[in-house]
């Protein structure tokens, strides 16, 4: 599981990323990433399937790979018809996310979901917490504010809806 994780966090004029990871004993359905978008922009994602196990880290390796891929097919970006790619927004991809991953009746899984779009030139932090806590913004001055989750997990409910923060004040 530790492979999957990214080596180290990016670079990125005046912002600082960090987290750390610590496995259990046992396989599990944790993964974290942070992927540069064609615009200049970061997509981050934290996600939880439940349980512990084969199962769940199979999911947690499937949903990463569909939330790094940048494709034509892309969850993450739109393409116009002059090939310009755009963010989607964080409430639409975990929309989709919800619609295409259904908790499965037989084994009762879901997962939990930070995903959030910074736009490192404006500072421009919009997000959706799906079960999941919110990030926490630590100032300059070492002030913190952790911010609210969003929404149900994913797959719990059909068509659910996953409300997008705003930037951080």
């Amino acid at each position: 599981q530790r492979a999957l994780m990214p080596e180290a966090p990016p670079e990125v004029d005046g912002i600082r990323f960090a987290w750390r990871y610590e496995p259990c004993d046992e396989l599990a359905g944790d993964i974290l990433d942070v992927v540069q978008l064609p615009d200049g922009s970061l997509a981050m994602y934290l996600l939880d399937v439940s349980g512990h196990g084969v199962p769940s880290a199979l999911l947690s390796v499937s949903l990463s790979r569909l939330l790094s891929h940048l494709g034509e097919d892309s969850m993450l970006v739109d393409r116009s018809d002059s090939g310009t790619a755009r963010p989607v927004a964080p409430e639409a991809v975990a929309s989709r996310l919800n619609d295409r991953f259904p908790m499965d009746p037989r084994t009762r899984q879901y997962f939990t979901l930070a995903y959030a779009v910074l736009d490192p030139a404006t500072r421009e932090l919009r997000y959706v917490a799906a079960a999941h806590p919110g990030p926490i913004r630590i100032g300059a001055d070492g002030s913190h504010e952790q911010h609210p989750p969003s929404g149900l997990a994913i797959g719990w409910f059909p068509h659910a809806q996953y409300p997008e923060h705003p930037p951080p004040p």
